[in-house]
C-alpha cells in the first residue's frame, strides 16, 4: 500500500470537514490508525474545532461501524468528551428522525448517564420491534438507573427471547436497588438456566438485600435452586456476614448469618 502523504491527509480531512461530506471524511478516518502520532494529535484537533452539528454524528457512525479503530486512535475518546460537554447535542440526535441507526447515540446515553434520554430511550424501547434494539435499550436504562423505569425493564424478564431476558437481568443488575432484586427474586422458579443467571447476579450484586434473598432460597422446594444458593454463598465468604436484624412482632433480636466459607450457617426462618 503506498504512503499517506501526512499533508494531503490533513488537508484533505479538513476539506471533507469544511464541505461537510460524512461520507468522505468517514474514509479519511479509516486510514488514521496508518498515520503517526503527532498526524493523530492534529486530526482530533481538526475534529475537535468543527461544527458540533455535523462532527458529533459523524464521530457517533465512526465509533458504531469502527469501534476498535476509535479506541486506538482516541476518537471514541473525543466522541464522549463531546457529548459530555454538550449532553443537548445528545438528545437532538436521539429525537433525529433522518438518523435511522441510533444504537451508538443511546450506549452514549447509558455510558453517560443521560436522565434526559430516559424518555426517549423507554419510548423507543417501547415501539421497537429488533431484538438487537431492544438490547441496547435496556442496557442503556440499567446503566442510567432511573427506578422509573425498572418496571419496562423486568416487563422482559419474562420475554419469549431468551437474550433479551439474560439482557433484563445484566440491567437490572447495574441499577443495584431493592426494586429491581425484588424483581429480580420474583422471576426464580421456572427455568434453571435462568434462575441460576439471577442466582449468579445476585451473587455479584452483594449488597444486604441479594445477600438475604440468596439465603431466602436455600428453602426453595426446588433442589438445583437451594444447591446453586448455597454454592453460591460458600463462595462468597464471609467477610461481613453476621448481623442482628431486629424482627416485628415479641421484642427478640435474632441473629442471621448468610454466608460462611465452610457453610455452617443456618438460616433462621
Amino acid at each position: 500500500m503506498p504512503q499517506i502523504n501526512n499533508t494531503h491527509y490533513i488537508d484533505e480531512l479538513r476539506e471533507n470537514l469544511k464541505a461537510k461530506d460524512p461520507i468522505k471524511a468517514n474514509i479519511v478516518l479509516s486510514h488514521l490508525n496508518q498515520m503517526d502520532k503527532s498526524v493523530r494529535k492534529r486530526i482530533l484537533l481538526e475534529l475537535s474545532k468543527a461544527e458540533e452539528e455535523f462532527v458529533v454524528p459523524l464521530l457517533a457512525l465512526f465509533v458504531q461501524d469502527n469501534t476498535t479503530l476509535a479506541e486506538e486512535t482516541g476518537l471514541k475518546e473525543l466522541y464522549y468528551s463531546k457529548i459530555i460537554e454538550n449532553p443537548q447535542m445528545l438528545i437532538r440526535l436521539l429525537q433525529h428522525e433522518e438518523l435511522k441507526d441510533k444504537r451508538v447515540l443511546i450506549q452514549t446515553a447509558g455510558k453517560v448517564g443521560c436522565q434526559n434520554a430516559v424518555p426517549i430511550i423507554v419510548n423507543m424501547l417501547r415501539q421497537n420491534i429488533d431484538p438487537e434494539i431492544t438490547k441496547v435499550c435496556l442496557l442503556a436504562l440499567g446503566n442510567i438507573g432511573d427506578p422509573e423505569t425498572i418496571s419496562d425493564i423486568s416487563d422482559y424478564l419474562y420475554s419469549g427471547d431468551r437474550d433479551l431476558t439474560k439482557t433484563a437481568i445484566r440491567a437490572l443488575k447495574e441499577m443495584e436497588t431493592s426494586e429491581a432484586v425484588e424483581r429480580l427474586v420474583e422471576r426464580v422458579g421456572t427455568d434453571h438456566e435462568i434462575d441460576k443467571l439471577i442466582l449468579d447476579t445476585l451473587a455479584e450484586i452483594q449488597d444486604l438485600q441479594s445477600m438475604r434473598a440468596l439465603n431466602d432460597l436455600l428453602l426453595s422446594h426446588d433442589a438445583e435452586i437451594r444447591n446453586h444458593a448455597k454454592s453460591k454463598l460458600v463462595k462468597i465468604g464471609r467477610p461481613q456476614a453476621d448481623f442482628l436484624e431486629v424482627v416485628d412482632g415479641p421484642q427478640t433480636d435474632k441473629k442471621v448469618i448468610l454466608y460462611a466459607p465452610t457453610w455452617e450457617a443456618t438460616h433462621f426462618s
